[in-house]
């Protein structure tokens, strides 16, 4: 969420947020406190290395006075399925591969 914090004059902001360089969001923030918040919400993937910015620029009337503004961000992760590491299914398998190797010995 962001929302315009300067009390003295109207804050004039235009905000964004970009996933890799795409844009994802995009807003005005005219005025001061939670009149002025605007908010987004999004799920999607987001991979090692990719960035994600939390843009603010000087708005509507082309300049950056009196625009103080604040961004309050959650970023949250949702479990996925539970792979097993590369390091356990070696292990798995030359266990089983021991195991084979055992009972063709006995015979």
């Amino acid at each position: 969420m962001f929302t315009g914090l300067d009390h003295v004059g109207q804050t004039t902001t235009d905000v964004h947020v970009l996933h890799n360089n795409s844009l994802l969001f995009s807003g005005l923030i005219n005025g001061f406190g939670t009149a002025s918040a605007k908010s987004f919400a999004t799920t999607g993937k987001v991979q090692a290395g990719d960035t994600i910015d939390f843009v603010v620029g000087y708005g509507s009337n082309q300049n950056y006075g009196y625009d103080s503004t604040g961004l309050d961000v959650t970023i949250s992760t949702t479990p996925l399925k539970s792979v097993p590491e590369a390091s356990s299914v070696l292990g798995i398998l030359s266990f089983g591969a021991f195991g084979i190797a055992s009972r063709l010995k006995r015979r």
